[in-house]
């Protein structure tokens, strides 16, 4: 894809829009770029390539808004297109020349892909697929030469970082609150401690199974998922009886985790795995699940519409035996937590709200119903979550939208109807969703780690692993209730 772009004596950098965003909100703010790139090693035998990822800290791109005097319409109402207006400036071409002149590699000749060329073409062409300037940044970043750059996938991102704010210091201000919210201080654990993540969400130690997820040989940054069981289980896992459970399912893919739509919060499971002692009377195997596309349908190989939710439970179910119908029944008696953002009550739009149903910051995780199956909650697995909630005297919000407009969805009812997994809807409310600043609650995110924590740890003793059935009361009327 060519990103270079030159117009009006300005070097600007072609994008695409990804999903829904506020893109108003994008004007006029400091940007910078992070991603993928494809990168040519040194070696004298034979080519390499390997895959890396970057983040460039400073500010180097920003979106001009027109000036109020070159436009009195905007007081009616700021409309722009995407295609012409969208388009974040990088430098003037009189710099971009003169950056190119002083540089000490002079014009980049590369005989890359980058160029239209095959990697093994020695003649090589001037570049003229991205700005030189732009190939110098990510080189200087990556340490090697812009030459050796192939090719690379990047994300246009807002470099203020996130803080704490508001006169109590009670809401975070920051950017991709959707769905990264739910993940930070795991995501934070992995860059302090890598090896003690491998061990607690990579790896799940159960009694003397252990699942490993292996280093991919092909790039530092990309794991997939592979099984494998070092010590195997003297005899077929039971509880009471009948074949263990899965309380939350999963497969892992953190190549793109900085910008993938993360489904889960693994702080929790972090530490409800956090001893031996933990685990020994565990009637499931406690995981998460991260997926990406999330926001622009997940009909791709490592989204929630592929089948590797399904394949990932099939492999570690095999690794338990060979029992007929085991992953069947395995699947039957699971339950799959789906963790998305949700919208929190807008004071100054609260006719947006249905009334009965208007969640509030530090009102706790809420769980989302829609009769149309845009989630994925129905009345059994949302009451095992509240039980849970009610032991631990941790609050719950409900919403539902208006009738008189559209709902969002989540992958839950992607992974309920392609898995069959039991599944609740859920999320911490927030303000400002899509929005390239958004804001949630301090207390949102400690009473979301506080839940989850509880659902891995207590969940099969919650549920039965014979599924929740009704029965009749003497007067005839069917309810239910756990075995």
């Amino acid at each position: 894809m060519k990103v270079a772009v030159v117009k009006g004596g300005i070097l600007e950098v072609g994008v695409q829009i990804y999903g829904g965003g506020l893109w108003h909100t994008w004007f006029d703010r400091d940007l910078t770029v992070a991603g993928r790139v494809i990168v040519r090693e040194a070696n004298a035998d034979s080519v390499l390539y390997s895959h890396r990822l970057v983040r460039i800290e400073e500010p180097i791109m920003r979106i001009p808004t027109l000036a109020i005097h070159l436009d009195r319409t905007v007081s009616d109402g700021f409309k722009f297109n995407y295609e012409t207006h969208l388009i974040p400036i990088l430098a003037t071409s009189l710099k971009g020349e003169l950056n190119k002149l002083s540089s000490e590699n002079g014009p980049v000749k590369t005989g890359n892909q980058i160029d239209g060329k095959k990697a093994n073409d020695k003649t090589g062409t001037t570049n003229t697929k991205h700005h030189l300037l732009l190939l110098q940044l990510l080189a200087s970043k990556l340490g090697c030469e812009p030459d050796d750059i192939y090719d690379f996938e990047l994300q246009a991102c807002d470099t203020q970082p996130s803080t704490v704010g508001g006169a109590a210091k009670e809401f975070i201000f920051s950017g991709r609150l959707d769905n990264l919210c739910m993940t930070f201080c795991s995501l934070k654990f992995i860059n302090s401690n890598p090896s003690g993540f491998y061990n607690t969400v990579f790896g799940i130690t159960l009694g003397l199974l252990d699942v490993d997820c292996q280093r991919d040989e092909r790039g530092d940054n990309k794991y997939s998922l592979g099984t494998r069981v070092t010590r195997p289980w003297p005899e077929q896992p039971t509880h009471k009886g009948v074949p263990m459970m899965w309380s939350f399912v999963g497969y892992y893919d953190l190549s793109e985790s900085h910008i993938a739509v993360i489904e889960c919060f693994n702080l929790a499971l972090i530490d409800a795995t956090s001893s031996e002692s933990s685990l020994e009377e565990e009637a499931g195997v406690r995981m998460v699940a991260l997926f990406d596309h999330e926001e622009v349908g997940s009909d791709s190989a490592q989204g929630a519409g592929s089948p590797v939710m399904l394949n990932a439970v099939t492999r570690v179910t095999n690794s338990f035996g060979s029992k007929p119908n085991l992953l069947e029944k395995a699947v039957q008696r699971s339950y799959l937590v789906s963790a998305d953002m949700a919208h929190a009550l807008h004071p100054n739009y609260m006719e947006k709200h249905e009334a009965n149903h208007q969640p509030k910051l530090h009102g706790g995780l809420v769980i989302k119903n829609n009769a149309n199956q845009r989630y994925a909650t129905n009345v059994v697995t949302s009451f095992l979550f509240r039980e849970i909630a009610s032991k631990h005297n941790l609050p719950v919000q409900d919403f539902v939208v208006r009738n008189d407009m559209s709902c969002g969805s989540t992958i839950g009812p992607i992974l309920a109807s392609g898995v069959g997994i039991r599944t609740v809807d859920v999320g911490a409310p927030q303000l400002s969703m899509h929005s390239i600043r958004e804001i949630c609650a301090v207390d949102d995110v400690k009473y979301s780690y506080e839940h989850f924590k509880a659902f891995y740890q207590e969940f099969s003793h919650l549920d039965d692993p014979t599924p929740l059935r009704p029965r009749s009361n003497k007067l005839g009327h069917v309810d239910f209730k756990i075995q």
